[in-house]
């Protein structure tokens, strides 16, 4: 197993990896499985699930490691509920929230690790201090970053992992006793308590984290107080989860071991595995599978679908050519995008002009910015580039193979507006490279991901494409170059690290991400649920504005799952599904 800090050493990795290509593979990431008694006749039930490759266990660092730990091995204090539209008691049994919405008290059951030892608070106040060490302060939402969501908004923690406040006694994390645990908010956050069912908010077992450090995640050390616990592992290939028989809660737990198979993302999407009985579950994101399934009467009731709760994007690259710094250009490039073609070229995919999923309470289609193609021309021949001419060619940047989306966004844009473009598919090495660096005068354009979270309008609009993520994408080419050479500068302590980045992009970004800023601040600090939705949708509409970040459609996660199987409750999150309500018939 790869350590909590070797991943945060791979390269580039503080600067971003994309999104989608980076955590939640929407496309062609697959998952699956078979074997054990599995039925109902008292012997062993268990099935196998095919996944990823596993890097890491750590619920503090993204990856898919960390899913999944929160699927079922270690609990935090709320569960979402099936459907994931709210939450449920978990390792806490109870909480209550103050008047003004500030302050939330967990009240932790009697429950125990898998060695039997009692799941205390001081095991979540090790966690989060952990989680929020200064030298662990990532990206937030791309591989290999710390796993921290901002958008949580916790008193001083955001602070605290940055290095400006030193004191961890100022963070708003405390514990008066052994079962509870007290957390301050900044501001009222309408998403605190979806937030708390992150696997970043997961306890850790303090004891066997102090003795064996960076082995802790070896079988012969792990413990979990989830429902399942590890039994062995084979690096890069598989591993096999047991029932936790210390669950506080494992009389309703149905199976008794899950084995996990490995796939490589590099690998091509086969159904194989599941065809032939080898997987009873396995997740399917290559259009070419999805459309087997939507033409095999046999395989149509096998695939089981989330509700949309992913959105594909473009964002802007980083140039030394300021062509795309001209808002017009990126608005007309936004109004003549085809999504209704371009999103629907993936089975599955639907087109939508707004970077909230149409999941998420509340949603209208007025929250997005409709196409329109006559407008489109209009400014690109306003900013100078009648029909595209002049304009140098529009690069598309993406990891691995192309997508139908990419490849019909660029015959769009050269139908409706004569603009040229080109595709950029690399390995994700380059990728990560070229989505942060200043790329050179011949190289403008955008990066293409996609990404899921839980549906509600803090996480959407407050953490991801944050104002914080945004500001630096609008920042001048010779402004950005200087924001890059201050992040090399080893001499600058933390606080005063943050301090002259943070001047940099607050005072130099542009006027609409400066006015998206002070909307998502007023949302943030919004007490009234109905006010707050009404003031982060007014927030999201100035991010569109922006068009920084194109949103091209929404998606959600899709499985093949054998008929076998029961209580398989997909989830538009990225732990996906737990394994807590399988089961076997």
């Amino acid at each position: 197993m790869t350590t909590r800090r070797q991943v945060l050493q791979w390269g580039g990795l503080a600067g971003g990896v994309s999104l989608a290509a980076a955590s939640c593979g929407f496309q062609g990431s697959n998952s699956g499985g078979g074997d054990g008694d599995g039925g109902g006749g008292g012997g062993e039930k268990s099935l196998t699930i095919q996944g990823p490759v596993l890097p890491t266990l750590d619920p503090q660092v993204i990856s898919d490691g960390m899913w999944m730990v929160n699927r079922g091995l270690i609990e935090g204090m709320l569960m979402q509920t099936d459907d994931g539209t709210d939450v449920q008691p978990a390792a806490a049994e109870s909480w209550d929230m103050s008047d003004d919405g500030l302050v939330y008290t967990f009240h932790l059951r009697e429950a125990n690790w898998s060695d039997g030892s009692p799941v205390t608070a001081d095991d979540f106040m090790y966690a989060y201090e952990r989680l929020l060490e200064p030298k662990s302060s990532g990206a937030g939402v791309t591989l290999g970053a710390n796993s921290y969501v901002s958008s949580m908004n916790i008193k001083n923690a955001l602070q605290f992992q940055q290095g400006v406040v030193e004191d961890w006694a100022e963070v708003g994390i405390k514990s008066p006793d052994d079962k509870t645990i007290e957390i301050t908010l900044t501001t009222p956050n309408q998403g605190f308590l979806m937030g708390m069912t992150h696997a970043s908010m997961c306890p850790l077992p303090k004891k066997v984290l102090e003795e064996h450090d960076a082995e802790w995640e070896k079988p012969e050390n792990i413990i979990t107080n989830g429902p399942f616990t590890v039994e062995a592992t084979q690096t890069n290939v598989s591993m096999t989860l047991v029932k936790n028989q210390e669950y506080w809660d494992a009389d309703n737990v149905q199976l008794d071991k899950i084995n996990y198979r490995m796939v490589e993302g590099s690998a091509a999407p086969t159904l194989v595995p599941f065809e032939n009985g080898e997987v009873d579950i396995m997740s399917v994101g290559d259009p070419a599978l999805l459309l087997r399934f939507d033409n095999d009467p046999n395989l149509t009731p096998r695939l089981h679908s989330a509700k949309p709760g992913s959105i594909y994007y473009l964002a802007l690259l980083h140039s030394k050519n300021e062509v795309l710094s001209d808002i017009r250009i990126r608005e007309a490039l936004s109004l003549g995008m085809g999504r209704e073609t371009a999103a629907q070229s993936v089975p599955k995919v639907e087109p939508t002009t707004s970077l909230v999923p149409q999941s998420v309470a509340g949603w209208e289609e007025s929250d997005g910015i409709a196409e329109d193609i006559e407008r489109a021309k209009q400014l690109l021949a306003d900013a100078g580039f009648p029909e595209g001419k002049g304009l140098p060619p529009i690069t598309i940047l993406n990891g691995g193979n192309p997508s139908p989306i990419i490849t019909t966004i660029m015959s769009n844009w050269e139908k409706n507006l004569g603009v040229k473009s080109k595709n950029d598919a690399v390995e994700a090495g380059v990728y990560v490279t070229k989505r942060s660096a200043l790329n050179d005068d011949n190289y403008v354009g955008f990066y293409y991901g996609s990404f899921a979270a839980e549906l509600n309008w803090s996480k959407w609009v407050g953490s991801l494409w944050s104002p914080t993520f945004t500001k630096p994408f609008s920042l001048a080419p010779d402004d950005y170059q200087e924001y890059l050479d201050l992040q090399k500068d080893k001499d600058l302590k933390p606080a005063e690290l943050t301090s002259k980045l943070n001047k940099i992009a607050n005072e130099r970004c542009s006027d609409e991400v400066k006015k998206f800023d002070e909307l998502t601040t007023a949302a943030m600090e919004t007490v009234d649920p109905d006010e707050a939705v009404q003031a982060f949708k007014a927030a999201a509409k100035a991010r569109e504005e922006c068009f920084i970040f194109l949103p091209i459609g929404q998606g959600g996660y899709h499985f093949a799952v054998n008929e076998r199987v029961t209580g398989f409750n997909p989830r538009p999150t990225g732990d996906q599904y737990y394994y807590k309500t399988l089961g076997v018939q």
